[in-house]
């Protein structure tokens, strides 16, 4: 039986059905096409969101904020605690942790700055994390110290790929503003 992966992994191997094409983008591991690494980033981040609030982990909560110039802002709260050290994804653990420990997060400081790291390189370290999260499963091999995709291993989880992005579409469809308030957050 293959083991379960979660969304964001799925997402990171089938970015190219998640993410338009882009003649300045990065070259995709899996797919080979040029993807946009913010894109896939943002779309890589929404998934895991959508998966732990689809599983009544997380909520989320829109408040208006700022004193001279109001804003909407987008809090992630947690709703059943969970153990975050049986979470499998490095990022999904951080966010389970922050939540555990503050109970309510916005979302911007939550995703994008608790990691320590400058946005441009975000994406480097997240590849690397998770192409070796991906080799311990079999998803990926190192040769040359080049990681290259085990594609009858992958073939495998385009349905799962498909289920998500219609997950996905769904959240989009179900909470416009949220989805874009999320989105734009992320």
């Amino acid at each position: 039986m293959q083991d379960r992966i979660p969304s964001p992994y799925v997402v990171y191997l089938y970015g190219h059905i998640f993410v338009p094409e882009s003649k300045f983008g990065h070259k995709h591991l899996v797919s080979g096409k040029r993807l946009n690494p913010a894109e896939l980033r943002k779309t890589i981040k929404l998934a895991m969101l959508v998966e732990l609030y689809s599983f009544g982990i997380i909520d989320f909560e829109i408040a208006e904020v700022g004193k001279l110039i109001k804003r909407r802002e987008v809090f992630v709260k947690m709703v059943k605690n969970v153990d975050d050290s049986k979470a499998v994804f490095f990022i999904e653990k951080e966010l389970l942790s922050l939540l555990k420990n503050f109970g309510k997060v916005p979302l911007r400081f939550s995703i994008n700055r608790s990691t320590g790291l400058e946005e441009k390189f975000w994406m480097d370290t997240f590849a690397e994390r998770i192409n070796l999260e991906l080799a311990a499963r079999g998803y990926l091999t190192k040769i040359n110290n080049q990681f290259r995709p085990v594609e009858e291993r992958i073939m495998l989880l385009r349905e799962e790929a498909e289920r998500i992005k219609q997950k996905l579409e769904e959240f989009r469809a179900k909470n416009p503003e949220l989805a874009e308030l999320v989105y734009g957050a992320l």
